[in-house]
């Protein structure tokens, strides 16, 4: 009888302590919901306050993208995000026809051109883009960034690498612009003339 009143107490304990772990739980999956509730109505007054800069800095985004598409509706959206997750907002920069991997790759440079020259709170004073950034966007497009960039940066660095073919099709202005602040020519003739210095074979599977 001993014995089994020494179980029964044992597993009464154990119910006791499940009881409290799943009050516990339930009293903070309640504080988090009324942290989540604050933090979204934060959110939504300091969106509210920050309409100004948002505009300002949407019509940077939407000029640019003008230079390129003139006729095609442009924008950077900023709305509370009041899910369940660590992103506090959705922010989503568009260009009409934006599925298209050329107009996509002009809204990326748009993008990254208006976060180093509107955004706030960093240090950055230069960006640089791939090659890859280039091999979509057609040859007049391709003048055209090379235009913003000799246009607007004057304090902050652009740096991107270019494929030979990709330099062969602009006008010769934007190739004389490229050739002139060329800094390193990369070539597959030795492994002198590699970024490294050596040759790095990397194994994909």
């Amino acid at each position: 009888m001993s014995g089994r009143l020494a179980d029964l107490q044992q597993q009464r304990e154990k119910l006791q302590a499940y009881e409290k772990l799943q009050q516990d739980y339930d009293h903070k999956k309640t504080s988090i919901k009324k942290e989540i509730l604050f933090q979204t109505e934060e959110t939504a007054e300091y969106l509210e306050q920050a309409k100004p800069d948002i505009n300002q800095i949407m019509e940077y985004f939407r000029v640019l993208a003008k230079q390129f598409y003139p006729e095609a509706l442009s924008g950077i959206t900023v709305h509370n995000n009041d899910k369940n997750n660590q992103i506090r907002y959705n922010i989503e920069a568009k260009i009409q026809s934006d599925s298209s991997d050329g107009i996509n790759s002009v809204k990326l440079f748009c993008y990254d051109l208006t976060l180093l020259m509107k955004g706030s709170h960093h240090y950055m004073d230069f960006i640089f883009h791939d090659s890859r950034l280039f091999s979509d966007i057609d040859e007049p497009h391709c003048d055209e960034l090379f235009k913003i960039v000799k246009d607007r940066f004057n304090d902050k660095q652009y740096i991107a690498s270019i494929n030979q073919n990709q330099l062969n099709a602009l006008s010769s202005e934007s190739q004389d612009f490229v050739k002139n602040n060329t800094i390193q020519e990369l070539t597959d003739n030795s492994d002198s003339g590699k970024l490294l210095g050596i040759t790095v074979e990397l194994e994909y599977d």
